[in-house]
């Protein structure tokens, strides 16, 4: 087995935990991720394990990413519609 892509595995990983500093840098772990998984799928790399996590844990913080979003976005709405009808009272 190859090893000439098994840098796509480690970075997807790095770039997915490297989330937790950045926010944004999920994104790339999710691409890298599924490209080390089709580099290990034709045996161009040995670190399926590592691209898998990589991709895993880029999916769920992209997922947490989203929530957050739209909690954020349900929050100013929310905030908006009560301070306008506070606002219309008096």
């Amino acid at each position: 087995m190859s090893t000439q892509k098994d840098w796509m595995g480690v970075t997807a990983l790095v770039l997915s935990l490297a989330t937790l500093l950045t926010g944004v840098t999920w994104i790339g772990g999710i691409i890298f991720g599924h490209l080390g998984l089709a580099a290990a799928k034709r045996g161009e790399a040995s670190n399926r394990s590592m691209a898998l996590a990589g991709a895993l844990i880029g999916w769920v913080f992209g997922g947490l990413a989203i929530l957050a979003v739209l909690g954020l976005i349900l929050l100013f709405t929310t905030a908006s519609v009560s301070y306008t009808s506070l606002s219309s009272r008096g």
